[in-house]
């Protein structure tokens, strides 16, 4: 079957589709601009959402300064180890990990709640590979509980742990 449909328009005009198993799925061009205007997105023009005057925003339209942590430890023990302290009525939103490791460890990013929430993993760092995990615009990997620590959880520690953190406080 043909991706595109003949419909009738005065005498016929033909609209993109894809055929999906039979189905016919209007393909649509996405454009932005104010009323009376349309800029097709493309990558000198891409999709504004999150993003103000240059300037990474929230859901409510505030002002996020983007933030790194370095992650050092040195034959550090198993359990819990602090990345970035608790910010007073705000949370850690996780957009970015970058970690390497002298030997194998299985490493989790977490708050420091009384039960921990799990932001990302568990996963395996390895010796001389980076685990490098980052979110696509306008998401993240994940967000501490308000006023709590973003830790680095280690399995079995005495393992040296290199690596930054990219986030924001929200």
């Amino acid at each position: 079957m043909a991706d595109n449909v003949a419909i009738t328009a005065g005498s016929g005009t033909s609209i993109a589709t894809d055929d999906i198993s039979g189905a016919h799925h209007q393909r649509v061009k996405i454009s932005v601009g104010a009323n009376g205007s349309a800029t097709d997105l493309s990558k000198a023009d891409p999709l504004p959402a999150y993003h103000v005057n240059g300037q990474l925003v929230d859901e409510s339209g505030n002002e996020l300064t983007v933030k790194t942590a370095s992650i050092d430890l040195s034959s550090p023990t198993s359990g819990a180890h602090q990345i970035v302290a608790a910010v007073t009525g705000k949370k850690i939103r996780v957009l970015g990990l970058i970690l390497s490791a002298n030997s194998t460890e299985t490493v989790k990013l977490q708050d420091d709640a009384g039960t921990p929430k799990v932001l990302i993993g568990p996963m395996e760092a390895t010796q001389s590979v980076f685990v490098d995990t980052h979110a696509p615009p306008g998401r993240h990997l994940g967000e501490t509980g308000t006023a709590q620590d973003l830790d680095l959880d280690l399995a079995n520690g005495f393992v040296d742990i290199g690596g930054v953190v990219i986030y924001v406080e929200v």
